[in-house]
C-alpha cells in the first residue's frame, strides 16, 4: 500500500468513534497502535514515503506520550499532563514548528461566520462576539474551550457553524460574518488525513518534491497520534466530563502559552462534516473551524486585542431570508453538498450559500 492510500483509508481516517466498552486511554493505545503497523507496512521509494519512513520509531514516541498525558490527567494530575504535552511538542519543535500558519494576511481570513441561537431577543454585534469576561461561568467545556476561559469561535462557512450548533431551527439563528483586519498565526490542525493524503499524493506523482510541502506533511503524518486524540467524536454528550477533550484543551493552552512563535489561535476541522462525497477543496472550504482565545483578560467586557483583530458585518436574522432582497456580490462558494442523502445540491443555491452572498454584501466594521 502506496502512503497517499493509507493515509485516504479507513485506518487513519477521522474523526473516530470510541466504543462504550472501551476506556478512553486503552482505545488511543489501540488504535495508534493499528495506525502505526499500518505505517510500517506502506511501500514506496520517493522522498516522501522514505522520510516518513525514517520516522516512524518518532510516531510511536508521540504515541505513546499522548497516552501517558491522558493517564495522567486520569490520575488527577492536569498539570502533569500539561508539563508533559509540553516537553513533548518542545522535543519535537523542529516538526510540530511546521504545523504552525505563515503569517495569514487579512484577506486569507475575510470570510467567517459566527452563529448564535435566540434565546430571549435579538442580539447586537456584541452579543455575537466572544462571552464576555463578566459571563465567564457560562463557558463551558467544549472540545477546544477551557472552562470558564472566553475565546472567540469562528467557522470558515454558515453551514458548519449550523451544524456545530446541532442545526438549530433557521428562525432562531442569527449570523454575522467577521473578517481579519491584521496578519494571523495559526496552529494548522484543520486537515483530516484523507486531505493529507491528497497532497501526498500531488506530491510524489508530480517529482518536484517541494521541501516545504514535504515538512508539512511529515509533520502531519507525525502527529496524527496527537490530532486523532483531539478528534474522537465524544461517547456521553451529556456528561460533565469529557475525556475527548483532554488533549485539545491542553494544546490550546499550550498554544496560549506559546510566547516564541506569538500563535492567535488554532484552525481544526469539525467533526460534524458529514459529507463524504465531498471535494478535498470543498471539507476544507466547508468544514474548519477556528478558536481564538482572548490575550487581554479583563473583569468585564471583550478582550481588546481581538476586537482590534477583527471586525464584523451587521447581525442578520435568518428568519429574514427570503423576505429582504440584499445584493449578493457572488463571491459565495459554489460547492456541490448534499443536504439531503443522494441528492447533491449547489452550495449557492442553499440557505447557507444566500446567507453568505447576503453578508458579503454587508460592510464589517470595528466591533
Amino acid at each position: 500500500m502506496t502512503l497517499p492510500e493509507f493515509l485516504e483509508g479507513e485506518c487513519a481516517a477521522l474523526p473516530k468513534s470510541r466504543p462504550g466498552n472501551v476506556d478512553f486511554p486503552d482505545y488511543l493505545s489501540l488504535i495508534f497502535t493499528d495506525f502505526i503497523t499500518g505505517l510500517q507496512a506502506v511501500t514506496g521509494t520517493d522522498q516522501l514515503t522514505s522520510t516518513v519512513l525514517q520516522n516512524v520509531a518518532t510516531v510511536q514516541s508521540i504515541a505513546d506520550s499522548i497516552v501517558q498525558i491522558v493517564r495522567e490527567y486520569y490520575a488527577g494530575s492536569p498539570g502533569q499532563a500539561f508539563d508533559l504535552l509540553s516537553q513533548m511538542l518542545g522535543q519535537q519543535s523542529q516538526h510540530f514548528g511546521k504545523l504552525y500558519t505563515i503569517p495569514l494576511k487579512p484577506e486569507d481570513l475575510s470570510n467567517l461566520y459566527r452563529l448564535r441561537v435566540a434565546d430571549a431577543g435579538e442580539f447586537g454585534r456584541e452579543q455575537m462576539f466572544h462571552i464576555p469576561f463578566e459571563l465567564r461561568h457560562k463557558v463551558a467545556t467544549q472540545r477546544y474551550s477551557i472552562p470558564g476561559f472566553p475565546s472567540l469561535y469562528l467557522g470558515s462557512s454558515a453551514y458548519i457553524c449550523w451544524k456545530e450548533l446541532r442545526c438549530p431551527q433557521f428562525d432562531d439563528v442569527y449570523s454575522a460574518r467577521l473578517e481579519a483586519k491584521s496578519t494571523v498565526r495559526v496552529l494548522n490542525l484543520g486537515y483530516r488525513p484523507r486531505a493529507v493524503g491528497w497532497y501526498a499524493r500531488v506530491q510524489i506523482q508530480s517529482g518536484t518534491n517541494n521541501q516545504q510541502l514535504l515538512e508539512f506533511l511529515l509533520a502531519q503524518v507525525m502527529f496524527w497520534p496527537l490530532l486523532t486524540a483531539a478528534s474522537v467524536r465524544v461517547l456521553h454528550p451529556d456528561a460533565p466530563f469529557k475525556p475527548e477533550y483532554i488533549v485539545p484543551q491542553l494544546v490550546l493552552q499550550f498554544v496560549r502559552e506559546d510566547r516564541t512563535n506569538n500563535i492567535d489561535g488554532i484552525r481544526y476541522f469539525s467533526l460534524h462534516l458529514d459529507q463524504p462525497t465531498v471535494s478535498v477543496s470543498t471539507e476544507l472550504r466547508l468544514g474548519s473551524n477556528f478558536v481564538f482565545p482572548v490575550k487581554t483578560p479583563a473583569a468585564v467586557g471583550l478582550c481588546a486585542l481581538l476586537r482590534q483583530q477583527f471586525a464584523m458585518t451587521p447581525v442578520f436574522p435568518w428568519q429574514l431570508v427570503g423576505r429582504i432582497h440584499l445584493p449578493g456580490t457572488g463571491g459565495a462558494p459554489n460547492d456541490n453538498i448534499e443536504l439531503v442523502r443522494g441528492c447533491p445540491c449547489s452550495y449557492i443555491h442553499t440557505i447557507f450559500g444566500e446567507i453568505e452572498a447576503m453578508s458579503l454584501a454587508m460592510q464589517a466594521s470595528p466591533i
